[in-house]
């Protein structure tokens, strides 16, 4: 048994014919692209064009199964045998291994625990300061439109003389 592709089919040979399914496959269904609206005459571009795609449609649609089921059984095959040599060389019983196992998840989920409340308090924290520099923003721009109504009023104040 060989993985190596199988070599490319020489161009000249005819293509096996495909088992047809009852309903069209979405590739055999007209194009609204390539097939022109009716009452308009087709143009030999036209027909290039969907020459062209049916050629690309029929290439990229050609798969080799008994290389895809090759490839499945090789994986199935790896699989069980990192199983089998993952159950002879274990360092410890069943029971040990099992405990071992449980007892990390349970680090592993205090963990977890920590980082969650740690992540709570820094966007607690972070909001905090963003309401602070907010605070400081407005109360910034209330004395400048304060200082601006002031500067406007001594200037009409000083414009009339008899204001007051």
């Amino acid at each position: 048994m060989s993985y190596a592709p199988t070599p490319a089919r020489p161009r000249s040979e005819p293509r096996e014919a495909a088992p047809r399914s009852p309903r069209p496959a979405a590739s055999d269904r007209p194009d609204p692209e390539l097939h022109p609206p009716a009452g308009r005459a087709a143009t030999p571009s036209d027909a290039r064009r969907e020459a062209a795609m049916r050629r690309a449609n029929a290439e990229a649609i050609d798969v080799d199964w008994e290389q895809v089921g090759t490839f499945g059984a090789g994986i199935a095959v790896g699989a069980l045998l990192g199983a089998a040599a993952a159950l002879l060389f274990a360092p410890y019983s069943g029971s040990a291994t099992r405990r071992a196992i449980r007892r990390r998840a349970r680090f592993l989920g205090e963990d977890a625990r920590d980082a969650w409340d740690d992540l709570g308090e820094g966007l607690r924290d972070a909001r905090r300061e963003a309401q602070r520099a907010l605070k400081r923003k407005r109360r910034g721009l209330r004395r400048k439109v304060e200082r601006r109504r002031w500067a406007l009023a001594d200037a009409v104040a000083g414009d009339r003389p008899d204001a007051c």
